[in-house]
């Protein structure tokens, strides 16, 4: 059963996000997208496309529909990107949760889960899955 929370509760969630993480770190913003994305020299532009957008801009100011055009974002970022974006995506979503309005945040929320566990895996078993 899924829980339903009362609008002040979330706000409450939101400013504990917005007081526990920093707006700015010796890195960000930049405006250098070698910084954003792990690998800027992918064979295509995928990653680059979805890094641009966030150059430039404090993981506060970075709004829903910026996550819903850019969930990619999330499996080409560094990890020190996303880890600087990583409270963007949860303020975002509990916003969402608030106004009960759009669901963007979706798509960023599933690619977030997915990079979680591919971390996890890798931690934890040391390897990378590779295709053949």
């Amino acid at each position: 059963m899924a829980m339903i929370y009362p609008s002040e509760i979330l706000n409450n969630m939101i400013h504990e996000v917005e007081k526990a993480f920093p707006l700015e770190t010796p890195v960000f913003p930049t405006s250098n997208i070698n910084d954003l994305i792990e690998n800027p020299d992918y064979p295509d532009d995928e990653g680059r496309e979805c890094g641009e957008p966030f150059l430039n801009q404090c993981w506060i100011d970075v709004p829903a529909i910026q996550w819903y055009h850019n969930a990619e974002f999330i499996n080409f970022s560094s990890t020190c990107a996303l880890s600087y974006f990583f409270p963007s995506i949860i303020r975002n979503s509990y916003m969402e949760e608030i106004s009960g309005a759009n669901n963007y945040m979706i798509d960023t929320e599933e690619w977030m889960m997915n990079k979680l566990i591919i971390i996890f895996f890798q931690k934890e078993y040391g390897t990378t899955y590779k295709k053949k």
